[in-house]
C-alpha cells in the first residue's frame, strides 16, 4: 500500500504546484483551439451524389445521368471482370505473356540477322542479289519494330503487363530505337557497303558493351532475361476476382430489385431512395477498384518497397496501403456493403459517417489537446525528478522507509495518471461541444486492423481504442523524460531532450515516410492508430500532413507495438538502474 500512499502524494504535489495554473490555461486554449480551427468535410460531400428533389427524378437520373448511372455501372464491372480474364488466360497460355512475345521476336529478329549476314556475304560469291539482301533489312525492320512497339505497350499501355525499372526501359528503348535508326536510315539499296555498314552498327552496338552475345538481338535478350519480368496473378486470386464478381453482380441484381421497389413505396424518402440508388454504383465501383488494386498487389507483395518503387508504374506506392483497400473492399463485396452506406475510421479532416458529429470533434481535438498533454506529462516528470533532486526535496523522500524503485515508480504513475485525466477530461468537453454543435452519428465504423483483419465497430469503441493507444504515447514520452531525468539530474535537460525528440521525429515520419531504414528508428512506431485503417494523408491538405501519421515502408501494427513495448521495458529499466544508482543530495 506504500507505493499507493506515495502516488497520491505526487499527485497532491502536482496540484498544488503554480505550474498547474499554466496547465490549465493551455488545455483550455488547445481545447478552445481545437474548436475554432475544426473545419471538416463531410465525407458524403466528397463521395459520389446523384441530383434530383423527387424519387421519380433520381431513379431518371440514375438510368440517363452522363457521369453516374446504371450503365456506366455495368460497364465498370464487367470491364473489371475482363481484366481479370486477360491475366487468367495468360496463366492458361504463358506463351501469350509479354516476355515470351519480346523473346519469340527476339529469336526471330536474330535469325533474319544471320538471314541478312549470309546474304550479304553471298552477293559478293554472285549466289544472291541486292533484292534479296534488301528484303531480309525490310524483314528486320518489321520485327525491330513489332518488338519496340510491344515492349512500349506493356508499360505504357492500359494494362501493365511487365515489371522494369525505368533505367532498364530506358536502356531498352535507347537499344531498340537505335537499331530501328540504323536500319530505316537513307542508304542506297544498290549499294551493298551500305548494307555491310548497317550489318556492322547491329552486330557491334555501339555504346552498350556490358551485355554479352554474338549481335545486337543476343544482346537485347540477354537485358530482356536480367531486367524485366512479366506481372504474373496467381490463379488463386484470379478464381477469387471472379467469385467476388459473382458476388458483386448478385448484389447489385437485389438492389435494382429493391430500387423498383422503394420508388413505389411512399416511406421510404427521397435520401434513403438515393443511398439505395448509389449503393447500386458504389458496388461496381469495389469491385473495379479491388481488381485493380489486386492486379498491381499481389504480384509483387514479396517485394520490399523501395524495389517496388523502383518499377515503372510503382512510383510511390505503399504496399501496406495498397493490401488495406483490397481487405476493406473485398470484405464490403463479401457482405454485400457498400462504402456510401458504411463509417470509415476517423481522420483530421474527413468526417467518419456522411455528416460531421461530435466524435469528429472528439478526434480532431484530442489529435491537438494530445500534443499539449504529451508536452505537460514531460514536464511534469522532469519537475518531479531533476526539478526536485535540484530543490533537495527528492532527499526527503529518500530517507523516508520507501525503496528507490518505489519512489521512481510513484512518481512515472502520477504523471500517468494525471496525464489520462487530462486526455479524459478533454474528450468529455469536446464530445458534450460536438454533441451541441453537429449532433451524434452512431454509423458502424469498418476497420482494417493490419492491413489483413477487416471488422465492424461502433465509433464509440473506436474512439476508446484511439484514446487507449494515446495513453500509451503519452506513456512512451513520459519514460523518455524520466530516462533523460534521470542521467542528466538537469531539468531543462529532461524537458528540451524529450521535445526536441518529439519534434523531429514529427518532422522526419514526412521526410523520410519511403525511406526503408526510418521504420526501424523507435520513435517512428509510437503512433498505432494509423495501423487501424484511418484515412491516409492528402497531400494537398496542410492540415492532414500536420495531424497525420505515415505508414513506413515494409512496417506494420506488430513490428511498431513490439518494437515500442520493448523499447518502454529498456527505459523502464535504465531509468530504475540509473535513479538507484545517483547520489541524491
Amino acid at each position: 500500500m506504500s507505493i499507493f500512499r506515495l502516488i497520491r502524494g505526487e499527485m497532491q504535489k502536482i496540484l498544488l504546484r503554480p505550474f498547474m495554473y499554466i496547465i490549465t490555461i493551455a488545455l483550455v486554449l488547445a481545447l478552445f483551439g481545437s474548436v475554432a480551427l475544426f473545419q471538416m468535410t463531410d465525407r458524403q460531400t466528397l463521395g459520389y451524389t446523384i441530383s434530383g428533389s423527387t424519387k421519380s427524378e433520381v431513379y431518371t437520373n440514375f438510368l440517363s445521368n452522363t457521369s453516374i448511372n446504371k450503365n456506366i455501372a455495368d460497364k465498370k464491372i464487367d470491364t473489371a471482370l475482363g481484366l481479370v480474364e486477360t491475366y487468367s488466360a495468360i496463366n492458361a497460355t504463358p506463351s501469350t505473356s509479354v516476355t515470351a512475345k519480346i523473346k519469340s521476336l527476339l529469336n526471330s529478329a536474330t535469325g533474319e540477322l544471320v538471314v541478312y549476314q549470309n546474304n550479304i556475304q553471298s552477293i559478293s560469291s554472285n549466289e544472291t542479289d541486292l533484292s534479296t539482301v534488301e528484303q531480309s533489312r525490310q524483314n528486320l525492320i518489321t520485327i525491330s519494330e513489332q518488338i519496340q512497339s510491344t515492349f512500349v505497350d506493356a508499360v505504357q499501355g492500359d494494362i501493365l503487363s511487365i515489371l522494369i525499372t525505368k533505367n532498364s526501359f530506358d536502356t531498352f528503348v535507347g537499344l531498340i530505337t537505335q537499331a530501328n535508326n540504323f536500319l530505316n536510315s537513307a542508304i542506297d539499296t544498290n549499294n551493298l557497303d551500305d548494307h555491310k555498314l548497317i550489318l556492322n552498327n547491329l552486330t557491334n552496338v555501339i555504346g552498350y558493351k556490358s551485355i554479352e552475345g554474338k549481335n545486337y538481338f543476343n544482346k537485347l535478350t540477354t537485358l530482356a532475361n536480367q531486367q524485366f519480368t512479366d506481372i504474373v496473378v496467381k490463379e488463386e486470386i484470379i478464381s477469387s476476382l471472379k467469385l467476388q464478381y459473382d458476388t458483386a453482380k448478385e448484389y447489385m441484381n437485389t438492389i435494382d430489385s429493391k430500387i423498383t421497389e422503394e420508388l413505389n413505396d411512399e416511406a421510404v424518402n427521397v435520401q434513403d431512395f438515393k443511398n439505395t440508388v448509389l449503393s447500386y454504383y458504389y458496388t461496381a465501383l469495389q469491385y473495379e477498384q479491388l481488381v485493380k488494386d489486386s492486379i498491381k498487389y499481389y504480384p509483387v507483395e514479396n517485394y520490399q518497397d523501395t524495389t517496388i518503387n523502383s518499377f515503372i508504374g510503382y512510383k510511390d506506392i505503399n504496399s501496406y496501403e495498397l493490401h488495406q483497400e483490397i481487405t476493406r473492399n473485398d470484405y464490403l463485396i463479401s457482405h454485400n456493403m457498400t462504402d456510401n452506406l458504411t463509417g470509415s475510421v476517423f481522420s483530421p479532416t474527413i468526417s467518419f459517417g456522411n455528416q460531421v458529429s461530435a466524435l469528429d470533434l472528439v478526434y480532431f481535438g484530442l489529435e491537438i489537446c494530445g500534443l499539449i498533454i504529451i508536452i505537460i506529462s514531460i514536464v511534469l516528470v522532469a519537475q518531479s525528478i531533476a526539478g526536485e533532486s535540484g530543490r533537495g526535496t527528492l532527499r526527503l523522500q529518500a530517507i523516508r522507509p520507501y525503496s528507490r524503485c518505489q519512489i521512481l515508480s510513484s512518481k512515472i504513475a502520477a504523471s500517468v495518471l494525471f496525464g489520462t485525466i487530462l486526455l479524459i477530461f478533454s474528450a468529455i468537453v469536446l464530445f458534450i461541444a460536438g454533441w451541441i454543435m453537429f449532433g451524434i452519428d452512431t454509423t458502424s465504423i469498418l476497420v482494417v486492423f493490419n492491413a489483413s483483419t477487416p471488422f465492424v465497430i461502433s465509433p464509440f469503441a473506436l474512439i476508446f481504442i484511439y484514446i487507449a493507444l494515446l495513453i500509451f504515447k503519452i506513456f512512451f514520452y513520459i519514460m523518455f523524460a524520466t530516462l533523460i531525468s534521470t542521467l542528466f539530474r538537469n531539468n531543462i535537460a529532461g524537458i528540451l531532450i524529450p521535445l526536441v525528440f518529439y519534434i523531429v521525429n514529427a518532422v522526419f515520419s514526412f521526410l523520410f515516410v519511403t525511406t526503408a531504414w526510418y521504420a526501424f528508428i523507435p520513435f517512428s512506431c509510437i503512433d498505432l492508430f494509423k495501423f487501424f485503417g484511418g484515412s491516409f494523408i492528402m497531400a494537398d491538405n496542410p492540415l492532414s500532413i500536420a495531424l497525420s501519421s505515415p505508414i513506413f515502408y515494409n512496417t506494420n501494427f506488430i513490428y511498431s507495438i513490439c518494437m515500442s513495448v520493448a523499447l518502454c521495458i529498456l527505459m523502464i529499466i535504465f531509468s530504475h538502474i540509473a535513479f538507484k544508482k545517483r547520489d541524491i543530495r
